[in-house]
């Protein structure tokens, strides 16, 4: 499948309610929001403030109550599960947790998505995801499964994930947390390697490390009441 290029990410008056309890309450009322090219997103905010569930959105997981999100002044909302693929496919995310197949090495869980997407040839696949791991440092743990590794690989593991298919949208919760200073600074490299030189358009974060921020070059939005507002206090910082 085709992917397609991503131009531009919107929210226009878009309302979002958490229904897994009865009738649920609004998280977003009237959200308008454009996400820009120019510098990363991150988002911050309290606990149930709404912004992994913006993540999540963005990435288009859940239906909105109203309004509407536009990729391309295209409506997700009005898509298939198969017209959103093409998107999809230029989307990168990684969680907090989970993602992996526990029956799987890492090595395999990294190739499963190229090889099922036929984004890299087989006989060039190993070298690819290889690339990554040396990257990392973690080659050595490539043949084990989840279980058998500590957090901090799998959470390495996870971030690899989100930049295989060389996205033009990359969505990170918490991508620094858990980790040490050497994978930290590892993962900026690799996210200025891929804005140079591998397409990367878009970078919409969860994150409360301000070195990460700065590196990076992010611009900080306070999720509060169904708005992202800009953080200005840190132009006084």
């Amino acid at each position: 499948m085709k992917r397609k290029m991503i131009r531009n990410l919107i929210f226009s008056d878009a309302s979002f309610k958490d229904s897994s309890e009865g009738e649920g309450e609004f998280i977003f009322r009237g959200l308008n929001f454009e996400f820009t090219k120019s510098s990363p997103v991150i988002l911050q905010g309290p606990a149930l403030s709404g912004k992994r569930v913006l993540l999540k959105l963005l990435l288009g997981l859940f239906p909105l109550e109203s309004g509407e999100y536009f990729i391309n002044e295209e409506s997700v909302g009005g898509m298939s599960f198969n017209e959103f693929d093409p998107y999809r496919l230029n989307m990168g995310f990684s969680f907090e947790s989970g993602g992996h197949l526990n029956n799987r090495t890492l090595f395999e869980n990294l190739t499963l998505p190229l090889l099922y997407h036929d984004m890299v040839s087989k006989q060039e696949v190993s070298s690819y995801v290889e690339e990554f791991l040396h990257h990392f440092g973690i080659m050595e743990f490539r043949h084990l499964r989840p279980a058998f590794v500590g957090v901090e690989v799998r959470k390495v593991v996870n971030l690899i994930r989100a930049f295989l298919l060389h996205p033009e949208v990359v969505v990170l919760d918490n991508p620094t947390e858990g980790t040490g200073v050497e994978y930290q600074e590892k993962l900026i490299e690799l996210i200025e390697i891929h804005q140079k030189n591998r397409g990367l358009k878009y970078i919409v974060a969860v994150s409360d490390d301000e070195r990460f921020i700065e590196n990076i070059g992010g611009k900080v939005y306070l999720v509060h009441k169904s708005e992202l507002v800009p953080d200005f206090r840190r132009g006084a910082l």
